[in-house]
């Protein structure tokens, strides 16, 4: 009778897909090392299975102070789950932090206790249960500034002979804040304008705008055929063009 329970027990485990970890996904991310020891674990199915059309969408293109709502769609029901945001698949830093509705707290779960903690405090969700999930799923997620683009990666579970596929945000979330400050040199001109535009007569001007000259080359020995006294009177010039410029 003992045996006949174990062997119940069994192969109910085996049916759920998720016998080795049926409390947590057992892995932190969904790099592929990680997928690896997935696809090791008891009856979990074979990897990256093409016929499970996951597909994972955001409410938003950027984030800022606001929540973002993340979906993961599918067919049919899964098991195991793990999701987190980073800046790359395999980044030991996880960005973040989710916020579980009080009906998702019964099947999934911070993974803070299951060895991901270090990853960042609430900022990896897995299943807490076996029990069967429907699709779509959706979580929030709650950014933090500055955390440069942000890109999001789910394993999804079904089981069996079904497998499991990771799954990936098709793009990076935008970090606002990269590239705001412009340098104000950067916008800089070469030329200077004139208010008047009319000092064309000027040395130096064209069309109401001042070039600044580019002093000739000299040889080493210094200046000859009056190199030096032609760019004195040049320099005087543009001092008064600009002198003059100032007071109209």
């Amino acid at each position: 009778m003992v045996a006949f329970t174990t062997l119940l027990l069994t192969a109910a485990a085996l049916a759920t897909g998720t016998s080795a970890y049926p409390t947590y996904p057992g892995v932190c991310d969904a790099s592929l090392p990680s997928l690896a020891k997935v696809a090791a674990a008891s009856s979990m199915g074979p990897n990256a299975n093409s016929t499970l059309a996951y597909t994972m969408t955001s409410s938003a293109t950027e984030y800022t102070n606001s929540p973002v709502t993340i979906t993961v769609s599918g067919t049919g029901s899964f098991h195991g789950f793990l999701i987190y945001a980073a800046n790359a698949v395999n980044s030991t830093k996880h960005l973040g932090s989710w916020a579980l509705t009080s009906a998702q707290q019964g099947l999934y779960q911070t993974m803070d206790a299951h060895n991901c903690a270090s990853f960042g405090a609430g900022a990896t969700i897995g299943h807490l249960s076996a029990t069967p999930k429907n699709f779509p799923v959706s979580f929030s997620w709650n950014p933090a500034p500055g955390m440069g683009n942000v890109n999001f990666w789910a394993i999804v579970v079904q089981g069996g002979a079904t497998g499991f596929r990771s799954v990936k945000l098709a793009s990076a979330l935008v970090d606002p804040t990269n590239g705001a400050m412009v340098s104000a040199t950067s916008t800089a001109s070469a030329t200077m304008p004139m208010a008047s535009g009319s000092m064309a007569g000027m040395p130096g001007m064209t069309n109401g705008s001042m070039s600044m000259p580019t002093a000739a080359p000299t040889a080493a020995s210094g200046p000859s055929n009056g190199a030096r006294s032609v760019a004195v009177p040049v320099a005087v010039a543009v001092v008064a063009a600009l002198a003059l410029a100032v007071s109209m």
